[in-house]
């Protein structure tokens, strides 16, 4: 067996340039043609495919192995002569040909890091940059900034897109969500976000579009915008739902298509807290006074210099204080969790600072608890539904009864918790629906690990569960005449079948024989499924139809068509933090078609 260090060493050979190991190192795949060479820890054949087959690459290869021996050569003899030698290393040098497959992976690589981290295309042009590349690759010629932009870039998304293009192409249900953002230069732009699972079972989602939205912010406008995304990667027929927040423009919007709108779980959630916390006057003036203690700790280096010497004082761990954003109530959470971590040490030292107007009474840490407490799972519910690589449409049913038992109970606990009431409350009056919603119904139904569980409403339940047998009529494929039947059939049967006094009498039949056919086959496969049980929780419900896509054949096709859609907007609102940092002060001259080229790369990678 060798040794680590010459698998290491062979690893670097300059031919792995033009290939990559696969079927667990024993095979290699050649980048440029895709055939499959055997790979027997020596590079000779490796080599020898490459000089029959791409004699511009060998060329190029046995260029990059001249150069590396030289590099050792230098090495080796850097400690008895250096002053000859390192001039003599860079001498040697010649830089990669402008098509190289070399020079082109480190400029896919030289894209990512600036997509990726979000950095300015200037970078390329410092000469701490430039130093380092020298380093890493002195054949390496860094691109200017110029060439980045108007060549690089566009080239990488345009090859980016196409591969996307393909799984579009493929995909049967494509869910969006969107959502409109304003920078720092008050320009506002809108992003198109894709959901689909692939032909493997995999949840997959992908940034379209990144729009500069000059126009006024009308639902008219906005139709019209997100239309003509749809209908440029050619998925106008694809569309099952589009998820967006409450804006009356946004849902204006998505009601004047056709298209199923669904509100952003996400947010309701967002409404039901803000709202019950305002409702509560005693736990909404702490929270004032929590964000004013918040803001003077951020604006006083020297009440943050003391709050550090009194957290140490009292073995308290040195977090920062958390401020609360109006638009993210989990923010309240924190802030509040922190503040009550923290109450001795925010209250020892505003009173040392002189701000004793500011602290809290001891009684009202006691308050802050029992609202964490009431709060907690509306936290984790918040947290399950913004994931964005896992099936989340099917959680929104079973949170919603979690959330409404979980304040129910607290609630018939302490009547007189102002907090309680008001978030069961806000919660029966916002959801009071949602098992009769036929987007978050269907998908909760055909998640294997959830089914009818979380049913409280029969009524709705049934009503479900007959329209999902009604949609699966329309998927199954039309039966086959039976060959049997048709060769047994008499002369005068057939004179009699073409007889036009018959011909209105036979379609009538061969349809009611089809629609019989498929409402028998559709109801069957749907007793079968639910009669099996639920699957756990914390198993994956795309690998669990994906293993039993065969048995369930109609179904899958639902399953597929509902589950990609996810249970908030926040793909799209996440997006925007990226955003804010790529259109900031220092780089506000970067143009619209950038932010949107940048972006995509940045999501799409």
């Amino acid at each position: 067996m060798a040794s680590p260090s010459s698998t290491s060493k062979r690893s670097r050979s300059s031919v792995w340039t033009y290939f990559n190991k696969v079927d667990d190192d024993k095979n290699a795949a050649c980048l440029i043609c895709k055939s499959k060479l055997t790979y027997c820890k020596n590079t000779s054949n490796l080599l020898k495919h490459l000089q029959t087959k791409h004699q511009k690459e060998y060329q190029e290869c046995l260029e990059e192995r001249k150069a590396n021996e030289n590099q050792k050569k230098a090495k080796r003899s850097e400690s008895s002569t250096p002053v000859q030698t390192i001039p003599d290393m860079f001498l040697q040098s010649h830089p990669y040909s402008s098509d190289s497959m070399k020079k082109k992976k480190i400029d896919d690589a030289v894209i990512e890091f600036i997509c990726k981290d979000m950095q300015p295309t200037s970078v390329v042009e410092d000469a701490g940059f430039k130093k380092l590349v020298t380093v890493l690759d002195n054949r390496y010629q860094v691109p200017s900034r110029r060439t980045i932009t108007r060549e690089i870039l566009p080239k990488k998304y345009e090859s980016t897109k196409a591969k996307i293009e393909e799984e579009m192409n493929t995909a049967t249900s494509v869910a969006l969500t969107t959502d409109i953002w304003t920078s720092c230069q008050t320009k506002s732009y809108c992003c198109v976000t894709a959901h689909l699972i692939n032909g493997d079972w995999e949840l997959k989602s992908y940034l379209l579009e990144t729009f500069h939205f000059c126009l006024d912010h009308t639902a008219a406008n906005i139709s019209i915008e997100l239309q003509r995304v749809v209908e440029s990667w050619n998925i106008q027929d694809k569309i099952v739902c589009v998820v967006t927040d409450y804006a009356a423009n946004m849902v204006a919007a998505i009601s004047s298509t056709r298209w199923r709108h669904l509100p952003c779980f996400a947010h309701s959630l967002n409404l039901v807290v803000q709202n019950s916390i305002k409702s509560d006057p005693e736990l909404f003036a702490i929270q004032t006074k929590c964000k004013n203690v918040v803001s003077h700790f951020h604006r006083s280096v020297k009440s943050t210099e003391k709050l550090g010497e009194i957290q140490r004082q009292l073995s308290l761990p040195e977090h920062k204080l958390i401020q609360d954003v109006s638009t993210h109530w989990n923010s309240t959470y924190i802030m509040l969790e922190r503040f009550y971590e923290q109450f001795e040490a925010i209250t020892m030292t505003l009173c040392l600072v002189n701000q004793n107007d500011l602290c809290l009474k001891a009684d009202k840490k006691d308050t802050i608890s029992r609202a964490l407490q009431l709060l907690k799972p509306f936290l984790e519910a918040t947290e399950n539904i913004s994931g964005q690589a896992y099936v989340s449409i099917s959680m929104i049913v079973p949170l919603t009864k979690i959330l409404q038992q979980h304040c129910s109970s607290l609630y018939r606990a302490n009547p007189s918790s102002v907090l309680a009431g008001s978030l069961n409350s806000e919660l029966n009056n916002r959801f009071t629906s949602i098992e009769t919603h036929y987007v978050t119904a269907v998908s909760t139904l055909l998640d294997p690990r959830f089914k009818k569980i979380s049913f409280a409403d029969k009524t709705a339940l049934s009503h479900t569960m007959n329209r999902i047998t009604q949609e699966l009529q329309t998927v199954v494929p039309e039966p086959s005449i039976n060959s049997t039947d048709q060769d047994s059939r008499s002369p005068d049967m057939e004179e009699a079948s073409t007889d036009s006094i018959w011909n209105s009498f036979d379609q009538k039949a061969k349809e009611s024989q089809i629609h019989r056919t498929s409402t028998v086959e559709a109801t069957i496969e749907v007793r079968r499924y639910f009669e099996e049980a639920v699957i756990s929780r914390n198993k994956d419900p795309l690998e669990w139809w994906k293993e039993n896509s065969c048995r369930f054949p109609l179904l899958k096709v639902l399953a597929r068509r509902y589950l990609c859609i996810p249970g908030s907007s926040v793909p799209s609102e996440r997006l925007f933090s990226q955003a804010g940092v790529l259109v900031s002060e220092r780089r506000n001259r970067i143009s619209p078609k950038n932010v949107d080229i940048i972006l995509f790369l940045n999501q799409n990678l």
